[in-house]
Protein backbone atom coordinates (compact mmCIF):
# COMPACT_ATOMS: atom_id res chain seq x y z
CA UNK A 1 0.00 0.00 0.00
CA UNK A 2 1.39 3.46 -1.03
CA UNK A 3 2.28 5.94 1.89
CA UNK A 4 -0.89 8.08 0.45
CA UNK A 5 -3.51 5.34 0.65
CA UNK A 6 -5.12 5.07 3.74
CA UNK A 7 -8.48 3.46 5.27
CA UNK A 8 -10.96 6.67 5.32
CA UNK A 9 -14.72 7.48 5.93
CA UNK A 10 -17.00 5.25 8.10
CA UNK A 11 -16.26 1.55 8.65
CA UNK A 12 -19.27 -0.56 9.08
CA UNK A 13 -19.06 -3.64 11.83
CA UNK A 14 -21.42 -6.56 11.17
CA UNK A 15 -22.29 -8.93 13.92
CA UNK A 16 -22.96 -12.61 13.51
CA UNK A 17 -26.30 -11.81 15.11
CA UNK A 18 -27.12 -8.87 12.79
CA UNK A 19 -25.92 -5.96 14.90
CA UNK A 20 -24.12 -3.05 12.75
CA UNK A 21 -21.97 -1.12 14.50
CA UNK A 22 -20.52 1.99 12.72
CA UNK A 23 -17.70 3.69 13.39
CA UNK A 24 -17.40 7.64 12.80
CA UNK A 25 -13.98 8.27 10.40
CA UNK A 26 -12.67 11.18 12.95
CA UNK A 27 -9.57 12.05 10.85
CA UNK A 28 -7.36 10.03 12.94
CA UNK A 29 -4.14 9.15 11.27
CA UNK A 30 -0.48 8.98 10.55
CA UNK A 31 1.85 7.42 8.32
CA UNK A 32 5.00 5.63 9.97
CA UNK A 33 7.55 3.18 8.13
CA UNK A 34 5.49 3.41 5.03
CA UNK A 35 2.75 2.10 6.85
CA UNK A 36 -0.76 3.74 7.09
CA UNK A 37 -3.10 3.83 10.45
CA UNK A 38 -6.38 5.20 10.82
CA UNK A 39 -7.92 4.93 14.24
CA UNK A 40 -11.61 4.50 15.17
CA UNK A 41 -13.07 4.31 18.50
CA UNK A 42 -15.69 1.65 19.75
CA UNK A 43 -17.73 3.23 22.75
CA UNK A 44 -18.14 0.99 25.95
CA UNK A 45 -21.28 -0.28 24.64
CA UNK A 46 -20.55 -1.17 21.09
CA UNK A 47 -17.76 -3.29 22.25
CA UNK A 48 -20.38 -4.84 24.73
CA UNK A 49 -22.06 -5.94 22.04
CA UNK A 50 -18.60 -7.38 20.69
CA UNK A 51 -18.36 -9.84 23.51
CA UNK A 52 -21.96 -11.26 23.01
CA UNK A 53 -21.45 -12.14 18.95
CA UNK A 54 -18.84 -12.80 17.19
CA UNK A 55 -17.75 -10.35 14.36
CA UNK A 56 -18.70 -11.67 10.91
CA UNK A 57 -17.62 -8.84 8.40
CA UNK A 58 -15.78 -5.50 8.65
CA UNK A 59 -16.79 -3.00 5.52
CA UNK A 60 -14.29 -0.27 4.99
CA UNK A 61 -12.65 1.87 1.80
CA UNK A 62 -9.19 2.78 0.67
CA UNK A 63 -8.10 6.54 -0.37
CA UNK A 64 -5.60 7.90 -1.85
CA UNK A 65 -4.74 11.72 -0.84
CA UNK A 66 -2.04 12.31 -2.74
CA UNK A 67 -3.04 11.06 -6.01
CA UNK A 68 -5.20 11.80 -9.27
CA UNK A 69 -6.74 8.13 -8.68
CA UNK A 70 -5.27 4.95 -7.61
CA UNK A 71 -5.95 0.99 -8.30
CA UNK A 72 -5.66 1.16 -4.71
CA UNK A 73 -8.83 2.45 -4.01
CA UNK A 74 -12.41 1.33 -3.46
CA UNK A 75 -14.48 -0.25 -0.98
CA UNK A 76 -13.22 -3.56 0.81
CA UNK A 77 -14.85 -6.13 2.72
CA UNK A 78 -12.69 -7.87 5.60
CA UNK A 79 -14.52 -11.46 6.68
CA UNK A 80 -13.81 -13.03 9.94
CA UNK A 81 -11.66 -15.66 9.09
CA UNK A 82 -8.63 -17.82 10.24
CA UNK A 83 -5.51 -17.94 8.20
CA UNK A 84 -5.42 -21.93 6.73
CA UNK A 85 -2.28 -24.05 7.49
CA UNK A 86 -3.12 -26.09 4.58
CA UNK A 87 -5.82 -26.40 1.61
CA UNK A 88 -7.41 -29.52 3.47
CA UNK A 89 -8.43 -27.36 6.57
CA UNK A 90 -11.85 -25.76 6.75
CA UNK A 91 -11.26 -22.00 7.75
CA UNK A 92 -12.41 -21.37 11.28
CA UNK A 93 -13.79 -17.60 12.40
CA UNK A 94 -11.46 -15.95 14.56
CA UNK A 95 -13.30 -15.65 18.50
CA UNK A 96 -13.28 -11.83 18.59
CA UNK A 97 -15.48 -12.06 21.66
CA UNK A 98 -12.99 -13.77 23.42
CA UNK A 99 -10.18 -11.85 22.10
CA UNK A 100 -12.23 -8.60 23.80
CA UNK A 101 -12.52 -10.12 26.88
CA UNK A 102 -8.76 -10.76 27.32
CA UNK A 103 -7.70 -7.57 25.94
CA UNK A 104 -9.74 -5.19 28.13
CA UNK A 105 -9.63 -8.14 31.46
CA UNK A 106 -13.50 -8.82 31.21
CA UNK A 107 -13.25 -12.73 31.77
Amino acid sequence: MGGSVRIAGDILIYLTDGTVITCIDRKIFDLADDMATTVYYLTKTELEKMTQSNLKTIRFSLKCFDCFSSTEEGNFTASNKSSIIDYHSESVPVDVPELIKQLFDLN
